[in-house]
């Protein structure tokens, strides 16, 4: 009797587990409807340098760079990117001189909450210096609302990071309430 009361308990787990994959795989998820709301504030760029930006010249290859992705080898040979959204909305294959500060003066489509850009930069070496520095710095009007300095690696010509930044909505002004 007990080998019986095994297999039927045994048949009872299994087929309670088979219907509710069964059943689980016939509800469909209903898609989220996802909305972005975009800024309307104007939203500025400013990047500055401590060394002399240039395209690498490097066809054969030996700077070990790694890139993850296809588009990162791709912004390793100009002299300075900015990508937000994906998509390159500052790239400048010339040389670019330490003094010159670059400005973005209107980013378009910023959301409001989180956004981020990815900044590359190949630094000219000379040969005594091994320290580098990149300041982006991101402004809602007049107001800088984020802001971060990357640095080089020591014998590393390419500088690049990450810059997170939150937009947010404009203060609602009810004039009834004044």
């Amino acid at each position: 009797m007990r080998p019986i009361l095994t297999l039927a308990i045994a048949g009872l787990l299994m087929g309670g587990v088979w219907a509710y994959t069964r059943f689980a795989a016939s509800i469909r998820p209903v898609a989220a409807a996802y909305q972005t709301e975009l800024a309307t504030e104007p939203y500025s760029v400013e990047i500055r340098r401590t060394f002399i930006a240039a395209p690498i010249q490097d066809p054969a290859g030996s700077i070990d760079i790694r890139p993850e992705t296809e588009s990162l080898a791709q912004t390793a040979v100009a002299a300075l990117q900015v990508h937000f959204k994906g998509v390159s909305i500052l790239h400048r294959s010339d040389e670019i001189q330490q003094v010159e500060p670059l400005v973005i003066p209107l980013l378009e489509g910023v959301e409001i909450g989180d956004n981020e850009l990815f900044i590359s930069a190949n630094q000219k070496l000379p040969n005594d210096v091994t320290f580098a520095a990149l300041h982006v710095r991101v402004r809602q009007g007049a107001v800088t609302i984020s802001e971060s300095t990357f640095t080089s690696v020591s014998g590393s010509p390419l500088i690049y990071g990450v810059l997170v930044f939150s937009a947010t909505p404009p203060p609602e002004h009810d004039i009834a309430t004044h």
